[in-house]
Formats: C-alpha cells, sequence, structure tokens
C-alpha cells in the first residue's frame, strides 16, 4: 500500500512531463553546420528541412492547438541560423495560425553558435518570441579560435562576441545562456574571457555563464581531447565569474531535472521528418522513434518511446535525468 501511495504521489508530480495539453518541439530547421568544432559528433548528413517537413509541422499543431496550454519551440541542428528563412516561416505560422487570445503559452529558445545572430536577425527572432538563447565559447580568442572553427576554418570568436554586445546593446527581453566549455588546457584563458564579458555584461541579467567541462560525445575527434581531470577548477572559474559581477547560471528548476528525452510529450523533429528523443544520440538506432507524416500525424515505435521515458514509470531519478546513460 505504502509503495502504490509513493507511484501515486510520483506520477502526480510529473503530470506535466505526460500531460497532452503541454508540447515541446525540438525542431532541425537544417542539419549543416557553418562550424566544425573540434569536439562534434555530428555527421551533417542532411541539410534543409524538407517542406513536406515543414507542412506536417504546421497540420501537427493545427490539429493540437485547441487542446494546448503551453507550446515550447526549440531550435537546434547542425547550425538553425542556416535555415534562417525557415524559422521565420513556421514562427509566423504559430503566431498567425496556432496562438489565440494568448493560448497556448508560448516559449521559444535556441542552441546556436552565434555566428549569424546579426543584431537584425535577433531583433526579427525576439519579436516573435524567440528569448532564450545558448551560445558557446571555450576560452578566449586564443583558445576557442583553436576549437572552434569555421568549416572553411577561419576564426570565430570576434564575430560571436560583437553579436553578444550587439544584443546587450539593446532594451529588449531576452536571456542568453553564454555556455563555456572547461578543459584541460584553457583555463587561464577562460578568466580572460570572463575579465572581457566583464565589462559589458557585468550586472545585466539577461546574460548568464554556465561553465562546463568538455565532454567526448562520440565525435571523431574524441581521443585527443584535452579533457578536465579536476572539476575544481570550475567553481574557482565560477568564482571568478561572480567576483566580475557575471550572473551564473544556477541549478535548474525541476523541470529540466527530468532530461527533455524522458518526456511523453516531448520530440525532435529531423530535417528529414524521422523522429528522435535525443539530441546528443542522433545516430543511435534506438533514437529513431517515429515519423512525422505530411498530414500532421505522427507514426510512433511505442516500444522505444516506453525505453526513453521508463524513468516517468520506475521513478528512477537517474533515469529521468539522462535516459541514454543509464
Amino acid at each position: 500500500m505504502h509503495e502504490e501511495r509513493h507511484q501515486i504521489k510520483f506520477l502526480n508530480e510529473h503530470l506535466k512531463y505526460v500531460s497532452n495539453d503541454i508540447l515541446q518541439l525540438i525542431i532541425l530547421p537544417t542539419e549543416q553546420c557553418n562550424f566544425r568544432c573540434l569536439y562534434c559528433y555530428e555527421k551533417f548528413d542532411h541539410g534543409l528541412i524538407r517542406q513536406e517537413v515543414v507542412e506536417g509541422l504546421k497540420n501537427l499543431l493545427l490539429a493540437r492547438k485547441k487542446e494546448l496550454k503551453k507550446l515550447s519551440v526549440s531550435w537546434f541542428g547542425g547550425e538553425p541560423l542556416l535555415a534562417y528563412h525557415k524559422i521565420i516561416e513556421i514562427l509566423d505560422f504559430i503566431h498567425e495560425n496556432v496562438i489565440q487570445n494568448g493560448r497556448p503559452n508560448f516559449v521559444s529558445e535556441m542552441t546556436t553558435n552565434g555566428y549569424l545572430l546579426t543584431i537584425e536577425r535577433f531583433k526579427t527572432l525576439a519579436e516573435r518570441g524567440v528569448k532564450f538563447y545558448q551560445i558557446t565559447f571555450d576560452g578566449d580568442e586564443d583558445k576557442h579560435d583553436k576549437l572552434r572553427i569555421k568549416s572553411d576554418g577561419t576564426p570565430t570568436f570576434s564575430r560571436i562576441f560583437q553579436n553578444i554586445i550587439n544584443a546587450h546593446n539593446t532594451d529588449l527581453e531576452f536571456e542568453i545562456m553564454i555556455r563555456i566549455h572547461v578543459n584541460a588546457e584553457n583555463a587561464s584563458s577562460i578568466q580572460s574571457l570572463l575579465i572581457k564579458l566583464s565589462k559589458f555584461l557585468a550586472s545585466d541579467k539577461r546574460f548568464r555563464i554556465f561553465l562546463r567541462p568538455l565532454s567526448r560525445l562520440g565525435g571523431k575527434n574524441d581521443d585527443i581531447l584535452p579533457i578536465l581531470s579536476d572539476e575544481r577548477i570550475i567553481q574557482q572559474l565560477n568564482n571568478v565569474a561572480k567576483n566580475l559581477g557575471l550572473y551564473i547560471a544556477e541549478k535548474q528548476n525541476t523541470w529540466n531535472e527530468v532530461c527533455y528525452a524522458s518526456r511523453l510529450n516531448s520530440f525532435i523533429i529531423r530535417a528529414d521528418g524521422r523522429i528522435s528523443k535525443c539530441t546528443v544520440a542522433l545516430y543511435d538506432e534506438r533514437n529513431l522513434v517515429g515519423k512525422l507524416n505530411r498530414d500532421g500525424t505522427i507514426t510512433l515505435d511505442t516500444k522505444k518511446i516506453y525505453w526513453w521515458s521508463r524513468g516517468l514509470f520506475s521513478g528512477n531519478k537517474e533515469t529521468l535525468a539522462c535516459p541514454l546513460r543509464v
């Protein structure tokens, strides 16, 4: 009886991850990228999102709009801004045909390398509700430009940095999480970057610093990556950032403690219409869970879906946080 009560309590607390009135779509408007980061795991084997997939998205949202209370759309890639015109097409459709009288509540975010995020595009996206961004650095210019390079081999730091400062100089409402990869060789360079950022962003709550160790994610250069061995360095750098007046990305709330891949109402829409659950395991067979059809219907492999969401039934916190690694 105690176990049954515990399970009922657990399920009630996690209804938002299974509810039909909430929908999270992570859309890959292209799987190509203008960067070739040393640690990248993506294969870039698909290009621009197919128009029949765009039509499928539109039809899906039309079919679901009456029941939805919350719609979350995240833009991922590849580099999503290579498909900027497709993003605008889909966002305009949502605002013109899906959102009515403020319902569903609409939130949108983007994971971008920031290179193509010009101030004109930034303002246009903000007008359409894209208010949350994640942009990555690998240290100051000296280290960053050795790891995050363009596909033609040219550096990227200065343009990304300037795009961030341009965003800071607006009075728009947004939040940019500046993700900084810490490796075994770049601690002093990161300290230099934090000092540089603080000259512009200190006391600007719209910007948050997120320091995390560089990871091996299955890329072809995993064996040569300078992986951090002492994670105490991250805490030391966090203290540096705080002392400089920069804001740190605090521990995420409960919504984020349950990985999006564990949620029954979260789906990744690939550029070719395939449906996945995890952005890291794009080439894992377990991660191909279905297909979005042009008419807006979804064909799903229920056994695979259950595997990704098994933490919702077992209550295992580690599985909920990352079903792929458990």
